[in-house]
């Protein structure tokens, strides 16, 4: 692509040309469509792009008819959404599964309702993980019946993660300026660390859950993904707020600076305590040099260093699996029964049988066993109530305060996850380990950033706090960011294990 065409670095940068008269909002959204077809759908096929809105244009010159305002931050930015959020206009909301590939509730969830607010450009939905990455135990994240497989621009037969796959993946190529993603263990964070960019899963409650199509409203929310933290945290800002048909939005504390741009610029982290946990027996060896001086330049920049830092919590997999299986059936069928529009279907086992009956196209590589287990679920077993209980004991109360409040931190930091694993469709995704899982299910905020490579893959250092903790964290996150100055560039090599003779 010539200079002309490339996608913008960031917020600022199209901030700056709108402004000064370089580019129009039309040509921001051209140079992205550009680059959309060059890669996503041509070239190195990323297939993370499920649907560009047919208003997008229109859209365009709306925004360019009001002009620029301070009040609106976002001004001109194009941000894709998962299609897993609710939105207005022409393009269905589909959970990646075919049983919605005609549903269109035309009304945005209030978090795009609040990057629209803000100026962005919402002009498309990203793929992700089916029904974000909960149908089966052997699933391939990046996967699903309406949108294929969505390939890493690092290494295009690695995976991209899940379930927020498409979303990285179009960040990571530029393809949009931002992107939004959901989370409920994981699927924020790994899609951030694995494609390289910055990765924000806020205290479940700062965004409204109103508008995701639900596993658990425990631990599901939306947040940004992007290429820097600044412009993250603009997203965030946008984002986030109260919402009075989210009861969960209430716990936001009065006073919380949602203006969380100002937080960020600090020289350096001192007064700051930081604990690092001790290198994990499951991060590459190659990824441990990497760990270690990410942890130098954090004592570099003055923040209290307590290192070495382990958790024996014991292990939480069974009490999540039941709780999210009872969410997902509860969840999900409120939802369903809430719209407006008219779905396909309005219960659990009526999906199981589009399923069953559209087997070839839905299932080709793996099952539904989760959403039958989730039909069977009863909210009123005594055994969920015990998991739930247990599930904040041992991931809030036993490991993430246990580090916290038992060594004074302001912050938690870790490895994200290891680099990408080779995509496999017989198998399914397996994750050889990672860090996000306790904020996931504790419901505390998770931001990700990059801190290196390992043989040509990215790896995400993680910044945990206490609820509603954000602007300190994006305060950390900024300062580690500005001081580490890398520059992670997708090179949409075909494999590693013929790297570098493809390359010539």
């Amino acid at each position: 692509m010539s200079p002309s065409t490339q996608p913008f670095g960031s917020i600022s940068d199209i901030l700056q040309a709108l402004k000064e008269g370089d580019a129009t909002v039309s040509d921001v959204l051209a140079r992205h469509e550009s680059a959309i077809d060059q890669l996503d759908r041509n070239g190195p096929v990323l297939n993370s792009v499920l649907a560009l809105a047919p208003e997008r244009q229109e859209q365009a010159r709306a925004l360019e008819r009001q002009g620029p305002d301070p009040d609106r931050p976002l001004f001109g930015a194009p941000i894709l959404i998962k299609d897993n959020l609710v939105t207005a206009g022409a393009l269905p909301t589909t959970g990646g599964s075919l049983a919605l590939a005609e549903w269109r509730p035309n009304e945005d969830a209030p978090a795009v309702a609040g990057l629209r607010e803000a100026g962005a450009l919402v002009f498309g939905k990203t793929n992700l993980s089916e029904w974000a990455n909960f149908r089966s135990t052997r699933s391939t994240s990046g996967w699903s019946s309406i949108g294929g497989q969505t390939r890493n621009p690092h290494v295009l037969n690695r995976n991209p993660s899940g379930s927020s796959s498409g979303s990285g993946a179009a960040v990571s190529a530029g393809l949009c300026i931002g992107a939004v993603g959901t989370e409920t263990d994981g699927s924020i964070s790994s899609p951030a660390s694995v494609n390289g960019i910055v990765g924000v899963k806020p205290t479940v409650g700062l965004v409204s859950r109103r508008g995701i199509i639900p596993i658990s409203h425990r631990q599901d929310t939306a947040g940004p993904m992007t290429r820097s933290v600044r412009d993250a945290a603009l997203m965030l800002a946008a984002m986030a707020g109260p919402d009075p048909d989210d009861p969960a939005t209430e716990r936001i504390p009065e006073g919380f600076d949602l203006r969380l741009e100002r937080h960020l610029g600090t020289a350096d982290l001192a007064g700051l305590r930081i604990g690092a946990m001790a290198s994990p027996n499951w991060l590459v060896p190659q990824a441990k040099p990497v760990y270690a001086a990410a942890l130098e330049l954090l004592r570099q920049l003055g923040a209290r260093m307590v290192e070495d830092l382990e958790a024996d919590g014991a292990d939480w997999g069974a009490q999540e699996q039941l709780a999210l299986k009872t969410e997902f059936r509860m969840g999900l069928e409120f939802f369903l029964a809430q719209q407006k529009v008219e779905p396909p279907f309005r219960t659990l086992d009526e999906l199981i049988e589009f399923n069953r009956r559209h087997a070839d196209d839905v299932m080709p590589l793996f099952g539904q066993e989760l959403v039958v287990d989730s039909a069977k679920t009863d909210p009123a077993d005594p055994a969920y109530a015990q998991a739930v209980e247990d599930l904040a004991r041992l991931c809030r109360d036993e490991y993430l305060l246990h580090l916290l409040d038992g060594h004074n931190l302001d912050a938690v930091v870790a490895p994200t996850c290891n680099p990408a694993t080779v995509v496999d469709h017989l198998h399914g995704t397996r994750m050889t380990g990672s860090f996000f899982s306790p904020a996931a299910v504790a419901g505390f905020p998770h931001v990700t950033v990059p801190m290196g490579l390992v043989r040509h893959l990215p790896i995400g250092l993680s910044f945990v706090g206490r609820p509603f903790s954000e602007p300190m964290l994006l305060r950390v996150a900024d300062c580690f960011e500005r001081n580490l100055d890398l520059s992670i560039e997708p090179q949409f090599i075909d494999s590693l294990e013929v790297w570098p003779q493809s390359s010539g």
